[in-house]
């Protein structure tokens, strides 16, 4: 007989145990005590002789008596059993087979990413590419640690974003930025710890709605969590940049800040021109002044690469500003 077999005939008798037990004796036919289940059919009155408990009611003498021992022993084992029975009838490694909200348990008090002098928490590049699901599986976790710091960073403000606040978000949004783009390399049933971070934002933006400055915020933590390159408008968490946070981004008078507003136009220009769904993003004149007069170098030439791409699709898009749709 197979382990399964075994473990399915142990789950019927620890149920059978469990439901037995909390229907309890129901003799309608014996007048007991509802504390200690003594026999007072010859007693008068409704007080215990042996314990002193004083019934309330008459048909408190004659409720079921459960056996509450029994109801916690069998539930216990029913339970555990039934873990078993999932266990063994899942596939894939014992990692991938324990589920996920005790798995989530076990990642929070072992797999703590590494203490990181960056901008935000890193996890350990050698899990990743290891063997072991269970090194995977904390890979991710710390993973996901990163980005919900990412987002905590963002949400930690309210109102508009300050010209301040944005230059010490930028270094954080292009790490968690990069470091969403590691997980494509992941097992999809080992990325789950990750899925969680941008599916809990997605859930608060989706209450937020009234609220347009906690809005913007939500969406450019969003944002910074997709892939790049290709039509993936079908997520349910899909943002944009917000507008306002690139434009202020291509005026910032720190040249770091420039080079993000540049890189995330350059984004919403790309998935403009793929899609073919989208009007041109906001900033364009912006990113023409940097290119041409810029006093940052980097800048200059970012700007001009981004120009350059935008010119070998559409040569008439500066002059006329047509959307890309078709």
């Amino acid at each position: 007989m197979s382990p399964l077999a075994f473990i399915l005939i142990g789950l019927l008798a620890s149920a059978t145990v469990t439901l037995v037990a909390w229907r309890g004796d129901r003799r309608r036919d014996l007048r007991r005590c509802a504390k200690c289940a003594y026999d007072l059919t010859a007693v008068a009155g409704r007080v215990c002789p042996e314990c002193g408990h004083a019934a309330a009611a008459e048909s408190e003498l004659f409720r079921s008596r459960r056996h509450h021992r029994s109801f916690l022993a069998g539930l216990v084992a029913t339970i555990g059993l039934a873990f078993a029975a999932m266990f063994n009838l899942s596939q894939g490694s014992w990692a991938q087979r324990v589920p996920r909200p005790v798995m989530a348990v076990l990642l929070n008090f072992f797999g703590a990413p590494p203490a990181s002098g960056g901008t935000l928490p890193a996890p350990d590049p050698k899990l990743k590419s290891s063997s072991k699901s269970w090194d995977r599986l904390v890979w991710a976790h710390q993973a996901a640690v990163g980005l919900d710091a990412w987002a905590k960073a963002v949400l930690a403000s309210r109102g508009p974003i300050s010209d301040a606040e944005l230059a010490q978000l930028v270094p954080l949004a292009d790490a968690a930025h990069a470091l969403f783009a590691q997980v494509g390399g992941t097992f999809s049933i080992e990325a789950w710890p990750v899925d969680r971070v941008p599916d809990g934002v997605a859930r608060v933006r989706a209450g937020a709605a009234n609220d347009s400055e906690l809005s913007a915020r939500l969406n450019w933590v969003l944002a910074e969590l997709q892939f790049d390159g290709a039509d993936y408008t079908h997520r349910p968490d899909f943002a944009f940049v917000p507008d306002e946070i690139i434009q202020q981004a291509l005026g910032h008078q720190d040249a770091a800040v420039r080079k993000f507003g540049i890189d995330r136009f350059g984004r919403r220009l790309q998935l403009a021109l793929v899609t073919r769904k989208l009007p041109l993003p906001p900033g364009l004149s912006q990113v023409e002044a940097i290119a041409a007069t810029d006093s940052d170098a980097a800048a200059r030439r970012r700007a001009q690469d981004v120009l350059a791409y935008l010119d070998s699709f559409f040569p008439n898009a500066r002059q006329h500003g047509p959307s890309p749709s078709r």
